[in-house]
């Protein structure tokens, strides 16, 4: 599993009329080819003038294959696409060497979601036959799905369902209270604890809601859960664990039928069967031969 650590916490399931106007993938290739700086006139144009925005055509065109060159086609690739509740939608056919899925129209595959990026996350098949997924840096990430028991690390964000936590070992929890500079008297509550292990749940817009130390294992789930979710009816009533195991903190799958996922920044390699989460659409990697 590639790093997918991160120090930045980005709010979830945001969703902005600005989306349009998203600035394009930075990893490796698939930056756009960087256009000549504007020439101004000083006589009709002070030299702090911000150059003219782009363009509608502009802003309707996507990532560029970069440096990606034609390569042979791997034949019978696929991903099968379902929605939050598992109903399955038309497949995508990996026929293309750069396949882009968002909400724009302009897209290979294009979704009506309010949850995606207009170019959200890409699938580039290389000339050494692999496929590659990438997040354009989109607002509300890409997830890849977990197989084993996966290892995490300060700063990891999770989805279950639809539900997204961020864990955290090595900074303090988020503050309820901002006390004033002038206050003669601390907060009532209970004694500190330092810096702890714990989950943060997070609320659409980036709100806080909840705080769930790590010092026994702790189930997600439902219902009749450490982490109750009741208002998910996409988790299961014992979704996930987390457990201590020596100086590492583990994440398990509990048999879901949603799976549970882990944030990637990097461009990772996928293979047949792998699944990946994009807002609240699931996909899955298949080909016929496996």
């Amino acid at each position: 599993m590639p790093d997918n650590k991160n120090q930045q916490d980005v709010p979830f399931f945001v969703s902005k009329e600005e989306e349009e106007e998203e600035i394009f993938s930075s990893v490796g290739q698939s930056s756009p080819p960087p256009s000549a700086p504007p020439s101004y006139s000083p006589q009709t144009q002070p030299p702090n003038t911000p150059p003219p925005m782009p363009t509608q055509a502009a802003r309707n065109r996507p990532p560029t294959t970069g440096g990606y060159r034609s390569v042979p086609q791997q034949q019978g690739y696929y991903l099968e696409v379902s929605d939050e509740q598992g109903n399955p939608l038309p497949t995508i056919s990996l026929t293309q060497n750069r396949t882009i899925i968002g909400k724009s129209p302009h897209s290979d595959a294009h979704y009506d979601s309010p949850l995606l990026s207009s170019w959200h996350a890409a699938l580039t098949q290389t000339q050494e036959g692999k496929i590659l997924l990438e997040d354009l840096q989109s607002t509300n990430g890409v997830y890849l799905g977990i197989a084993d028991d996966f290892q995490l690390e300060d700063g990891d964000m999770i989805a279950l369902g639809r539900q997204r936590f961020v864990f955290r070992t090595t900074t303090p929890p988020p503050a309820l209270h901002d006390p004033h500079p002038h206050q003669d008297a601390p907060l009532i509550g209970a004694a500190s604890q330092g810096h702890y292990p714990h989950i943060i749940k997070l609320l659409q817009g980036g709100l806080i809601g909840g705080l769930y130390p790590l010092q026994k294992p702790i189930i997600i789930g439902r219902n009749q859960a450490d982490v109750p979710c009741p208002e998910d009816f996409t988790m299961e009533e014992h979704h996930a664990r987390i457990e201590r195991q020596g100086p590492h903190f583990i994440l398990k799958d509990l048999g879901s039928r949603t799976g549970s996922y882990i944030r990637v920044y990097n461009e990772v390699e996928l293979f047949a069967g792998d699944r990946f989460v994009l807002g609240h659409l699931q996909f899955c990697l298949r080909h016929p031969n496996v």
